[in-house]
């Protein structure tokens, strides 16, 4: 354990008592809501560091928050896929104690190589930014056929002459 400049000792992993999985820096997390918080759904969240918490008595979990396409000021749209999430820039400190399972996010590329998409598999290809509602990249590709991003949802048709998607413009968020 290294200790912090405030006081705090830095943990190197924390295990969630139920599912017995281990949980460091830089894994995700499905979290329970707090009493304070509007949701009563789980969030998820990437670990960006634990540490030792003094009020709890326990260990705390600086958190960066991920955002599904609707809880986003510009909302859904038809590219989102199911399990789509968006790394936002908005980091909190919650309890380890809090943590309810490891989840996996994904690039879209690695998402898209999956056989069969487990619960706890998501992906992201954007960051948003809460403060000013905006995305990180603020385009995306679009693919040949139907002129919108890539929704792993969806089927997509490959061209017959390469078996690659064609990327023919930039669709602007």
């Amino acid at each position: 354990m290294a200790e912090n400049n405030h006081g705090k000792k830095v943990v190197e992993s924390f295990t969630i008592r139920e599912t017995d999985e281990v949980v460091r820096a830089g894994d995700c997390v499905a979290i329970r809501p707090s009493m304070d918080d509007d949701e009563e759904n789980l969030s998820l969240a990437r670990v960006e560091k634990l540490e030792t918490c003094c009020e709890c008595r326990g260990v705390a979990a600086q958190v960066r928050w991920y955002y599904q396409p609707w809880q986003t000021k510009p909302g859904s749209r038809t590219f989102h896929g199911k399990k789509e999430l968006h790394l936002s820039d908005r980091i909190d400190t919650r309890s380890a104690y809090t943590f309810e399972a490891k989840c996996v996010v994904h690039t879209l590329k690695e998402y898209s190589k999956l056989s069969k998409a487990r619960i706890e598999d998501f992906f992201c290809r954007l960051e948003y930014k809460v403060d000013s509602a905006t995305f990180m990249p603020d385009q995306l590709s679009v693919y040949c056929i139907c002129e919108m991003p890539y929704n792993p949802d969806i089927p997509m048709i490959s061209c017959p002459g390469c078996k690659e998607r064609l990327l023919i413009f930039l669709f602007k968020l």
